[in-house]
């Protein structure tokens, strides 16, 4: 039985260039690996900012290229 993998991450899954953290997760998923990607929780601060207001209320995952994604919430 092999181990999940958590990773926090600075960047978000999408961004639109990948980093090696993103290749080799990704990677590790298509092999079968649980693998769950995680930038944190929103802060409070920047409630002002794109992200902050095209966030939904409650946090979710989804599954995109065999790793869950934490979708953080307001």
């Amino acid at each position: 039985m092999r181990p999940p993998i958590i990773a926090m991450a600075p960047n978000s899954w999408d961004d639109a260039f990948w980093m090696n953290r993103q290749h080799l997760l990704s990677r590790l998923g298509a092999r079968g690996w649980d693998i769950l990607y995680s930038t944190g929780r929103l802060s409070f601060w920047p409630r002002s900012e794109e992200i902050w207001r095209r966030s939904r209320y409650l946090s979710s995952f989804k599954r995109k290229n065999g790793v869950f994604i934490d979708v953080p919430g307001k």
